[in-house]
């Protein structure tokens, strides 16, 4: 795929196992942010093809649970990549319940 060779390139990396091994995912960092006690909410779609759910936010929360943080996931049955809610409610009202 061109854009993941692009993304190789600007890392300076010869292939995506190597990108992978890194540890440059977000979902490798989460230590910080799980000892400042900071709430996570993602919105993701089940069919996401960019993004797989189950690599990444489903992967994301069970890591940021186990170190004690709170994460919340709204997923978007048979959606593919997307990026937040036609009725926001539920990101408001998580911004509400956690907002200091």
């Amino acid at each position: 795929d061109a854009e993941v060779q692009k993304l190789l390139a600007v890392y300076r990396m010869t292939d995506e196992q190597t990108l992978v091994q890194q540890a440059l995912s977000p979902v490798d960092q989460l230590q910080p942010l799980a000892a400042a006690g900071i709430p996570l909410l993602h919105v993701s779609g089940d069919a996401d093809d960019i993004v797989p759910i189950q690599e990444n936010t489903l992967l994301l929360q069970q890591r940021y649970r186990a170190l004690g943080g709170k994460m919340e996931v709204i997923i978007k049955p048979g959606v593919a990549h997307t990026h937040g809610l036609e009725d926001s409610t539920p990101i408001v009202e998580f911004i509400d319940r956690h907002g200091h």
